[in-house]
């Protein structure tokens, strides 16, 4: 008997251990490369048209204040092989994603692209030249220059290649405080459906030690701002407010920072131009020490992930939309010459896409749920509250992942009007039809027990 019990023993496969790679690098663009993320930086004279210039629509960068930087983190669950990639960047289109995964394959490491997550910081003087999207070439980033856009991808791929040969076993553990006064609701000034206190002030961490040694080997910190402190007038890259906190929080933890944005739409940095670069990561920085020192990564965390593609609807175009100041003579324009030949929605779409994918990454009892665009914070709690519904003890929104399709409003705002609601190019209903999209992904990785 006993003989045979420890053949069954035997015969049960030793759970897999986490593996975890990171790795990091300086992807800034050659100095010439438009920024991305204002319209305002728009030429004054015309297009530029010399073929051997990266630039076209938009100004060129006339220099770097700080690094354009990237950290990519590979996890390996048995056969499960994850990766998180964070870039300082405006957003990133889901081609981007597709072709940073096949460079990455072509380089060995197997991660699929729906098992890559793929988020951009929101910085607003990032790369630009590389959107394939027409609405956001013309409205903030430049008409798309395949050479910029190579280099790019090479880059990324060979970054995920290092991170890959990095992998080592690792621990994880994750972790949430508060931090007041860093951010105000920008809405605030505009209407009364909020006020400037009404933002998400939770910053989330997650630490990865290396599972032999303790030495930390990367951290995730999850917080939403937006990248906004350095106006339409800066020409010299910069990763603006989010870089500026990641790089504040790896001094003091030692270890590569990947910083995911949350539900940003409405969420400005407080204060705002350079004072902002400085007091934010000084009132961020300090809490987010204190609770990476207080957890404690454990061993024999489960990675699991599930991807789901859902089609929004056809793109709407707001009222209002063209009527602000936010869009950039461009765009106002092209907006004009829609509703002037009466193409409505139909025309919109040849401008972006209206299919889009969702992701949801599982580590141990916490669920990175990805939004390729910019959720205003309140939709936050609802989708917190689908992952709570699924089984997820904790539950985190990554906006500006894998993908981009403008601003993500509640019923209410999008009624009230505004520069977000005007970019909520889907309707008032998107929300519905991302919260169902999100559920669905929910479910693949609520098949492993929490």
């Amino acid at each position: 008997m006993r003989s045979l019990l420890l053949l069954l023993l035997l015969a049960v496969p030793a759970r897999a251990e986490l593996l975890v790679g990171v790795a990091e690098a300086d992807v800034t663009p050659k100095v010439g490369t438009p920024l991305a993320g204002y319209g305002g930086r728009m030429r004054k004279g015309g297009p530029d048209l010399d073929p051997r210039n990266d630039h076209v629509l938009f100004e060129p960068s006339t220099g770097v204040r700080d690094p354009i930087e990237a950290q990519a983190l590979v996890l390996v669950d048995g056969e499960t092989v994850a990766a998180l990639l964070a870039i300082d960047a405006i957003g990133v289109e889901e081609t981007l994603l597709a072709e940073v995964a096949a460079a990455a394959r072509a380089r060995g490491v197997p991660p699929e692209p729906t098992r890559l997550v793929m988020a951009a910081s929101h910085t607003h003087s990032g790369p630009g030249a590389v959107a394939r999207t027409r609405l956001w070439s013309l409205a903030a980033a430049d008409l798309f220059q395949a050479r910029v856009h190579r280099v790019l991808v090479g880059r990324l791929g060979d970054l995920l290649a290092r991170a890959w040969a990095a992998r080592r076993p690792a621990r994880l553990a994750d972790g949430r405080a508060e931090v007041r006064g860093a951010t105000s609701n920008r809405r605030a000034g505009d209407e009364s459906l909020v006020k400037p206190d009404d933002v998400d002030p939770r910053l989330g961490l997650v630490r990865v030690d290396d599972d032999a040694t303790g030495a930390p080997l990367a951290v995730v910190m999850h917080f939403a701002v937006h990248g906004t402190c350095l106006g339409d007038d800066n020409l010299r890259f910069s990763a603006d407010v989010p870089g500026a906190i990641r790089r504040a929080v790896r001094e003091r933890v030692g270890c590569p920072v990947l910083f995911l944005n949350g539900c940003e739409g409405d969420v400005a940095p407080r204060p705002g131009g350079e004072a902002g670069l400085t007091q934010v990561p000084a009132r961020v920085t300090p809490v987010a020490e204190a609770l990476w020192r207080s957890l404690t990564p454990r061993a024999g965390v489960r990675v699991t992930t599930s991807s789901v593609r859902r089609d929004l609807g056809p793109l709407v175009l707001h009222p209002g939309l063209g009527q602000g100041g936010g869009e950039g003579p461009l765009v106002k324009g092209v907006l004009g010459l829609v509703r002037t030949l009466g193409g409505g929605g139909r025309a919109l779409a040849l401008l972006a896409p209206r299919s889009y994918r969702f992701t949801a990454l599982r580590l141990g009892d916490l669920v990175l749920v990805t939004v390729p665009g910019e959720p205003i914070t309140a939709f936050g709690p609802r989708l917190e509250g689908l992952a709570q519904e699924a089984g997820a003890p904790r539950a985190w929104v990554v906006g500006l992942a894998n993908g981009h399709f403008g601003y993500l409003t509640t019923p209410e705002e999008y009624a009230r009007g505004g520069y977000e609601a005007w970019l909520t190019f889907h309707g008032p209903e998107q929300l519905d039809r991302v919260a169902d999209a999100v559920r669905d992904a929910l479910v693949g990785v609520a098949s492993v027990p929490y």
